[in-house]
């Protein structure tokens, strides 16, 4: 019994030696985009217009500062189609989304 009572305390110490020397995780990021809410046109005549939105995202750190090289991905309400891109040096990343859909009887969107 002593000799797993040392073997288990040995066991418990590496453990913790490990978590020590862990590396921390990095700081919370935050995203804005330049709008909250975007209206489409109808689609319920036929229509078949092509819409395509510009949508300008800028990623920062909790200091305010622009984080460069992060990747961007948006999706659509229904996660069928995804739109992505890289930050620039500023932190900033215009995402180019082409014919996006809302769920049927719907003309607003809230982007969260």
């Amino acid at each position: 019994m002593p000799l797993l009572t040392v073997v288990g305390l040995i066991g418990f110490c590496a453990v913790l030696s490990a978590l020590s020397n862990a590396p921390t995780p990095p700081k919370p990021m935050y995203a804005t985009a330049n709008m909250s809410v975007l209206s489409l046109p109808s689609t319920e005549g036929g229509s078949n217009t092509e819409t395509n939105l510009s949508l300008l995202v800028k990623v920062f750190d909790s200091e305010n500062r622009g984080i460069g090289d992060a990747n961007v991905i948006a999706w659509s309400p229904d996660r069928k189609k995804a739109y992505s891109g890289v930050t620039d040096l500023e932190g900033n990343v215009i995402l180019k989304i082409s014919n996006p859909e809302l769920p049927p009887g719907k003309l607003k969107g809230i982007l969260r």
